[in-house]
């Protein structure tokens, strides 16, 4: 034996449709089947871009793929080896000649190709149907095996959280690999990866692969998820769905309320972008991206009119039966492409003390305060993780001063950072007017109940103060 690998099986169908094209039917069926050769060399063969029966039908051909290795994995390998209650812990091994297989395992139930249970030692003797025996394990040479045999770990709601270990013997040899069982999903969690939660307007319409006639700013191409951006017109959410321990699990759907490009679901639902935009993918997985952790890089891109953009992801049930129903929302600020810059500002800003990070204040007043003199960081960083309920606007509770409330009187003065405090957040709430969500009347400085480019021309045209010590 000269490998063992363990593939969880939401992962297995979302990667190989999301991450090689397998059609969907197919996708499903081998990776609940994995255990019958016919169903692996078929997956095998479709991720080899083989365009054979193979790619057709689930048990294709009874002829056994050559040389089948890690490699052939190495593209859906991606959960961690993690599994949760509901899913199959799919054991592949990769053996070195036709003897006797024993698996067994500390956590879950082996069962075979229709979840009746084997134990929790089972040993692969024969060339039966159904996934209880194998080719490669039957001492058979008219039997022609694939040097591979699989088993299935079944995560029942009862199985302890926690590291669990599998043991595959052949011929005397034993590998032993460990795996981590972790809970259902109980909450969402958004972070912004390429540090801004703002978007311009002007997206076009999300790119399918292969459309190469669309010059799109919201591509819907899985290796786009990978990458930077490079477009101000849209940005990058890392989605996780997180268990009541705050782990996040892989291999979990999420279905998102406003896609970029408008198609029809089940029911004969249609549904698509907000006016201020939307989401490339419709739906999103839970995979392992390495120092990201796990979870999806799901991209947001601009509408045509600028206001915040309120996006929900729901757990889909239909894939995880037994995973309950989890609600996120996030807000993504959509500014008016082509809206002046802080950059203006620049000659009127005092330079930032290097050793501050603190934030602006957001409640300003005339009354001079220690905490109204905190020094902005230079790039605005959005803070880095929202709750599955919160959104990235400001949720400040504390409750403005009249002064900050009311009509500017004339005498009214701003210190540079005041200035420019406020203009930043014009910029990120632009448009948004009285009883809007994103609207705060601390930063309405013409008093006209909309957020706009007016009110930055009357923080400028105000007199400046001395800054407050």
């Amino acid at each position: 034996m000269s490998d063992v690998l363990l593939l969880n099986s939401g992962v297995c169908v979302s990667a190989s449709i999301g991450l090689e094209s397998v059609r969907a039917f197919t996708a499903d069926s081998a990776c609940n089947g994995l255990s019958i050769q016919p169903s692996l060399d078929g997956l095998v063969n479709c991720m080899r871009d083989l365009q054979s029966f193979d790619c057709i039908s689930v048990y294709g051909s009874a002829i056994p793929t050559p040389g089948i290795s890690t490699a052939d994995f190495s593209s859906i390998d991606v959960d961690a080896d993690q599994v949760h209650a509901g899913q199959v812990l799919n054991v592949i091994a990769f053996v070195t000649g036709d003897y006797p297989v024993l698996f067994s395992t500390d956590k879950g139930t082996l069962v075979d190709i229709t979840s009746t249970s084997l134990g929790t030692d089972h040993l692969c003797y024969t060339d039966a149907p159904f996934g209880v025996g194998d080719p490669d394990c039957d001492t058979d040479s008219v039997t022609v095996g694939d040097g591979i045999v699989v088993a299935k770990i079944l995560i029942g709601s009862d199985t302890p959280r926690g590291l669990g270990h599998v043991t595959v013997t052949q011929n005397g040899q034993s590998i032993v690999k460990e795996f981590h069982v972790a809970g259902l999903g109980a909450s969402v969690k958004f972070t912004f990866i390429d540090g801004t939660d703002t978007v311009e307007t002007g997206s076009t319409i999300a790119a399918m692969p292969g459309d190469t006639a669309i010059d799109s700013d919201c591509p819907l191409d899985t290796a786009a998820a990978y990458a930077p951006t490079g477009s101000p017109k849209r940005t990058r959410v890392f989605t996780q769905v997180l268990d009541d321990e705050g782990t996040p699990l892989a291999g979990i759907i999420l279905n998102w309320n406003h896609p970029f490009r408008t198609h029809t679901v089940g029911g004969g639902i249609v549904v698509g972008p907000a006016p201020q935009g939307g989401v490339a993918y419709s739906q999103t997985p839970g995979f392992d991206f390495g120092t990201l952790g796990i979870g999806f890089p799901q991209i947001v891109c601009g509408g045509a009119e600028p206001g915040d953009l309120i996006l929900s992801a729901t757990t889909n049930q239909v894939s995880d039966p037994l995973e309950p129903q989890v609600y996120g929302e996030v807000t993504v600020h959509v500014a008016q492409a082509g809206t002046p810059t802080i950059t203006a500002t620049a000659t009127d800003t005092p330079t930032p003390t290097p050793t501050s990070t603190a934030a602006m204040t957001d409640t300003p007043t005339d009354t001079p305060t220690s905490t109204s003199t905190a020094t902005p960081t230079a790039t605005n960083t959005p803070t880095p993780t929202f709750t599955a309920t919160a959104t990235v606007r400001n949720t400040s509770t504390s409750t403005p001063t009249p002064v900050a409330t009311s009509t500017p009187a004339p005498a009214r003065c701003y210190t540079a950072r005041e200035r420019l405090h406020i203009i930043i957040q014009v910029l990120r709430r632009m448009n948004a007017r009285r009883r809007h969500p994103g609207y705060d009347p601390r930063y309405d400085v013409n008093n006209d109940g909309v957020l706009n480019i007016a009110d930055i021309l009357a923080v400028l045209a105000a007199p400046r103060c001395a800054d407050r010590h």
